[in-house]
């Protein structure tokens, strides 16, 4: 799956959701998801932040970037992502590629450092996803957790049941 995606100003005199006649672009992206298969996905994305002058909700300076992030689904459910990143340049060409053959001469994603691929800003972060969330099936997860936080306990350090949703947390319950 493909996407590209532009964001400009809008025209703030009438306030209506369109572009300005000038066209002020700050912000634009390219990005391509590959289903390698039921437990793999891999996404390229790379942009471009511009920074225009009058408009402090811009990028201080332009700022390119690219990533490279592979999904795995792991026997529980959960997807965990793994994130090759370049801030600030796309100097590393064809970061895909450069990643997939470091795995394919058997180096895992999370040994993969500057020494196989140098000019890079992060290596293999892991990176959570909405699988921690929701499972496949658009249930909400719970989590376990002790907290002594006095938003959702007494004070105390207690074991608690919640739910990661979309605008928030849920709490389920006290257990201990």
């Amino acid at each position: 799956m493909e996407s590209t995606g532009k964001r400009y100003v809008l025209n703030r005199v009438d306030e209506a959701n369109t572009k300005l006649d000038e066209a002020l672009l700050f912000h634009e992206w390219h990005n391509v998801i590959t289903v390698v298969s039921d437990s793999e996905r891999n996404e390229y994305v790379e942009w471009n932040h511009y920074h225009l002058t009058d408009y402090d909700f811009t990028s201080a300076a332009d700022d390119p970037g690219q990533a490279y992030r592979v999904s795995q689904k792991q026997d529980n459910g959960l997807w965990v992502t793994y994130s090759f990143d370049e801030w600030g340049s796309q100097s590393v060409q064809d970061l895909p590629t450069k990643v997939e053959d470091a795995r394919s001469g058997g180096t895992d994603l999370i040994a993969i450092d500057d020494t196989l691929i140098p000019g890079l800003s992060r290596y293999g972060a892991v990176l959570p996803n909405k699988s921690f969330q929701y499972s496949d099936e658009g249930e909400a997860r719970s989590w376990y957790v002790v907290s002594q936080n006095p938003g959702i306990t007494d004070g105390t350090p207690t074991l608690v049941e919640l739910q990661l949703v979309d605008h928030g947390i849920n709490q389920i319950g006290m257990l201990g």
